[in-house]
């Protein structure tokens, strides 16, 4: 089993703190940032409950409540994920066959 330690790497952290101004609470921008890693780590299944299994110190309860509880809009998230991309052009690629986004910072 793999574990992930609850601290964000330098890198992922400079990409997850552009989109600190949509979440209100520390406690959202910080499953933000646990649910991100978790969807990149090389688990089986990629669901809240085995993320939270995966990464050391991390609440089950809490990334549940801001998946689904949390005040914060989705599509703000999106809209801005994209104005990003278009601001770094040769940074970012957006595959569309695949639905993946590959980051370079």
């Amino acid at each position: 089993m793999n574990y992930f330690a609850l601290n964000v790497p330098p890198m992922f952290e400079k990409f997850y703190s552009k989109f600190d101004n949509i979440f209100n609470e520390p406690s959202q921008r910080e499953n933000f940032r646990l649910y991100g890693i978790g969807l990149l780590l090389k688990i089986k299944r990629k669901n809240i409950q085995s993320i939270s299994k995966h990464i050391i110190d991390s609440n089950y309860q809490s990334m549940h409540h801001f998946l689904h509880d949390a005040p914060w809009d989705e599509k703000t998230l999106n809209n801005q994920r994209i104005d990003l991309s278009a601001d770094r052009q040769g940074c970012w690629r957006i595959i569309e066959q695949r639905k993946a986004v590959l980051m370079d910072t």
